[in-house]
């Protein structure tokens, strides 16, 4: 699953609101961030982002 998800870029994925973003980057949360590739293509395009992934036992 992990390779399924990360093999689609993030415009693929979000290029459906993408739109909506402001032009001036802010502050973003992504809760439940994976591997951290939607933060990450948020960072790369100036948002300040703070990701949190539960990755312990139950």
């Amino acid at each position: 699953m992990f390779e399924q998800c990360q093999s689609l870029d993030f415009e693929r994925v979000h290029g459906e609101w993408l739109h909506h973003l402001p032009e001036q980057p802010g502050l973003a949360l992504d809760v439940g961030a994976g591997s951290g590739r939607d933060a990450m293509a948020l960072a790369e395009r100036g948002w300040q982002v703070m990701a949190i992934e539960h990755a312990g036992k139950g």
